[in-house]
């Protein structure tokens, strides 16, 4: 893939944005036949895009070349416990900064919620604009910013290598991310003090994104935050008798703690890890590093050991 077709991946990817942004965003209140048509419409052209994004190879000005292929990805067994911490973690932030939660476009979702059936609200709100703003903020949005940073590390930054322009790809990504996620969640109300939360959230959103390197993580974790906002408010509302979402919420507590300690169980008995271990220690020794020294290369080779059984090539 030449520079021409960075290009030309860049543009089909800002007018797929431009689109699924001009038909999801402008509308006020949308049907669940709408939000249904604008969904797919969303996940064919993330699928478009992304097949053009992923060709094997950018050839760059300094003859070597820099794969867009994933070099690794998250096993989908884990998908689920990564939800989990993440959201406990974001409640933490959330209530250390002591985010304001009544916003102008919480109120607008209260409005809908009254005026519209409350499965359709659920599959509207909790299930499909989270796949369609996720396209546009986080998977089509990135291949922009990839696109962007190549060509500029070409043209200025010829001899830097595929981890330099990995980190400043993400860096740039999650900055530009979070603040379009948040912008039009406080835009059409004119509710710029209250765009913090939103910012944090497409912060959270978009660090996952490359931290997993698939968007299936941030849709996941955005569709049970929607979901348990919705049935709150429904609760709030007096439009479900049952508080559900305290019942999700037990649960993401307790999935993560019990996955944990089953997987520590499994971690004690590999024996794998234990002769890992071992020729670790033995290495020591044989280096006579001091204590930190030790422990800092224990705790890389753990860290190692660990993305080894969490991800596939």
């Amino acid at each position: 893939m030449s520079e021409q077709g960075v290009k030309k991946s860049m543009i089909m990817s800002v007018i797929s944005m431009v689109i699924l942004f001009s038909i999801y965003w402008t509308s006020d209140s949308k049907s669940i036949g709408q939000i249904i048509i604008i969904t797919v419409i969303g996940i064919l052209l993330y699928g478009v895009n992304k097949r053009t994004y992923q060709q094997a190879e950018v050839s760059l000005s300094n003859g070597t070349t820099y794969r867009r292929l994933k070099p690794y990805r998250i096993k989908k067994r884990y998908y689920l416990w990564i939800v989990c911490i993440t959201i406990l973690l974001k409640t933490c932030i959330t209530g250390i900064l002591n985010l304001p939660s009544d916003t102008a476009n919480e109120q607008r979702i209260d409005e809908f919620l009254k005026n519209n059936p409350i499965i359709e609200s659920i599959i509207n709100i909790g299930l499909l604009s989270p796949i369609v703003e996720e396209v546009i903020s986080r998977g089509l949005l990135y291949m922009v910013c990839s696109g962007i940073v190549i060509l500029v590390f070409n043209r200025f930054f010829k001899h830097a290598g595929r981890e330099h322009i990995n980190k400043t790809t993400g860096i740039t990504f999650v900055i530009i991310s979070s603040i379009t996620f948040g912008i039009p969640h406080v835009i059409r109300d004119g509710d710029y003090q209250n765009i913090t939360p939103y910012i944090i959230s497409g912060m959270v959103f978009s660090v996952l994104y490359v931290i997993t390197k698939t968007i299936y993580v941030p849709i996941l974790l955005h569709m049970l935050g929607n979901t348990m906002s919705t049935l709150s408010s429904l609760f709030k509302m007096g439009l479900i008798e049952i508080n559900i979402a305290n019942g999700i919420a037990v649960f993401l507590l307790l999935y993560p703690l019990i996955g944990l300690l089953v997987w520590v169980w499994n971690i004690k008995n590999d024996d794998e890890l234990s002769k890992t271990s071992s020729a670790i220690d033995e290495e020591i020794k044989a280096l006579g590093l001091n204590r930190s020294a030790a422990t800092k290369r224990q705790l890389i080779e753990f860290f190692r050991y660990v993305k080894g059984q969490m991800t596939v090539k």
